[in-house]
């Protein structure tokens, strides 16, 4: 690989779509052999717009693609760092400082299962405006905001899980039962089973 190939090229995008202080493809190389993971994601940001839920018909030319890719742009990439990122369980925190209390576009995809809360307080769908590109808009309080991002999964899908796991134990503890006769009552059980 010629080491004064482009970030963008190396990564097969255009240059607009790579947000990152880097410059060539040899820059980035060392990031993929460290033991932290995080710091490639760190490194560069490759504006992929793919899968954010716009919610209003896009047409299917280069053109309308690029104003999809410049809003993602906008609202997601050159806004990143104005925010810190914690992953915590069952979801994510974003901190933030303000001035001024008033509404803000966060880079954030909230779904329709998605909990969203506002330092401290539970926002309901009335209190969170979503953007056509995708992200949302809250209204920040002045100082120090958190908003914390966790995802809500379906009672069907608690309840198959759930179900799942049963399902495992029971095998786990019928294969013990079968292979390991601990007492007379369990070497009758084991001869059932063969049987």
């Amino acid at each position: 690989m010629d080491p004064n190939t482009t970030l963008a090229q190396g990564i097969q995008t255009y240059p607009q779509n790579v947000h990152t202080k880097l410059t060539t493809i040899a820059q980035l190389q060392p990031e993929f052999h460290t033991r932290h993971i995080g710091k490639l994601i760190k490194a560069v940001d490759r504006t992929v717009p793919d899968y954010v839920p716009i919610s209003k018909k896009i047409k299917n030319d280069p053109d309308t693609y690029k104003v999809v890719y410049r809003k993602y742009r906008q609202n997601f990439s050159e806004q990143q760092h104005l925010f810190k990122y914690h992953v915590i369980h069952g979801g994510i925190r974003l901190t933030w400082k303000s001035t001024v209390a008033k509404s803000r576009a966060i880079p954030v995809v909230a779904y329709q299962r998605s909990i969203l809360t506002l330092n401290g307080t539970r926002q309901s769908k009335k209190q969170i405006t979503r953007n056509w590109i995708g992200n949302i808009t809250v209204h920040q309080q002045r100082g120090r905001n958190v908003l914390t991002i966790r995802y809500a999964p379906n009672h069907l899908t608690v309840l198959s899980k759930t179900i799942s796991y049963i399902a495992w134990v029971i095998v786990l503890i019928l294969v013990f039962l079968i292979k390991v006769p601990l007492t007379k009552k369990t070497a009758k059980m084991r001869t059932f089973w063969e049987s």
